[in-house]
This record gives C-alpha cells, sequence and structure tokens, in this order.
C-alpha cells in the first residue's frame, strides 16, 4: 500500500492522510492513483505554502516495513511561508567501541518539522563517518540516527559539541543550525 500523510510545515501531526492498497508484479512500475493535488489541497483549504506531503511505500506481507519514502512540496522552497525552527536538540544516548569501530546512537528531537535534517561530526581524530539517514525530512518528535567510524585503539570518543546539524529551516532563516560546543 502506499500512504500519502499532509503536514503543515508548523506541526508534526499529519492534518490529512490517503491511502491506496494495490496489487504490484515484481520489477513493475504501477500508477497507483492519479489526483488533481491542487484541487485537493483547495477543497480542504490547505494552501500549497503551508503544507507539504510524505509518501511511505509498505511492504506487502508486512504494513508495518516502509520500503520507500519520499516528499512533495507543492511550492518553491523560497515561498513557503510557515516553516519554523523546529527547536531541534541532540543527544548521545549510546557509544561503544569493538574491534575498532564506534557506533553511536544520536537521538534527534524536534518539536516542528525539520526540513533536510544534515549531520556531519567534526573531531580531530575521526576522518570518515557514516550516519545511518542524513539528508532527511523529519516530522517524528524523535528520530535515532547511527554514526559509525573506524576507532582503531578505541580512544577517540564522541560527544554532542562534536556534531554539527543543519537544516532548510536554518537556510530559509528560521533558525535551523545546531552547533553544540
Amino acid at each position: 500500500k502506499v500512504k500519502v500523510n499532509f503536514y503543515k510545515f508548523d506541526d508534526l501531526t499529519p492534518v490529512d492522510s490517503l491511502e491506496f492498497k494495490f496489487d504490484m508484479k515484481p520489477n513493475a512500475v504501477t500508477n497507483v492513483e492519479t489526483i488533481d493535488l491542487y484541487n485537493y489541497l483547495h477543497q480542504r483549504k490547505f494552501g500549497v505554502y503551508e503544507h507539504f506531503m510524505i509518501f511511505h511505500l509498505f511492504n506487502y506481507g508486512n504494513e508495518s516495513e516502509v520500503l520507500a519514502s519520499n516528499f512533495l512540496f507543492p511550492a518553491n522552497y523560497q515561498d513557503l511561508l510557515t516553516i519554523r525552527d523546529p527547536n531541534l536538540k541532540l543527544k548521545i544516548t549510546s557509544s561503544e567501541c569493538k574491534n575498532g569501530k564506534s557506533l553511536a546512537i544520536i537521538e534527534v528531537r524536534i518539536d516542528k518539522p525539520a526540513i533536510f535534517v544534515w549531520m556531519t561530526l567534526q573531531h580531530e581524530d575521526v576522518e570518515k563517518f557514516k550516519f545511518s539517514k542524513n539528508g532527511y525530512i523529519q516530522v517524528e518528535a524523535v528520530e535515532n540516527v547511527q554514526i559509525e567510524f573506524k576507532n582503531p585503539n578505541c580512544k577517540s570518543k564522541v560527544s554532542e559539541k562534536d556534531l554539527i546539524v543543519k537544516t532548510l529551516n536554518k537556510f530559509m532563516g528560521k533558525q535551523g543550525e545546531t552547533v553544540l560546543k
């Protein structure tokens, strides 16, 4: 099935949703549904400058498993009127190092949608690192993101002050950068 959630830029709760169930053959493309989006938004009094959509494709055999997600902004970024500071907060909730590899869990908290959350690590002993997700749209109040990096002697410790997080909210002038130093 495909589920479409409609959000306001200043609220984490979907204001509307649509679901489409369908059968799909492996390695095929299927037209699930056609919607006149602007008419749909207009009928519900959803402004194109205040709302966005997130699409989720679920596994047929396990409807809790999201196979793919995508988003749609019905207006240009520079025209978005109600994008707000997501009040983004970071916390490392766990950290371990085994066999020269460190893994940490970063809790990312917001109270408004965070558009294109982008994280980087600035630590003098860490050259390469990998986040489990990056450049994503966060509409859940709490997301856990993993960071993994080589740590040959398990000497390097990463803390919140080593993390820099940016969002499109910041570039829109809505305070979306978090530097904890």
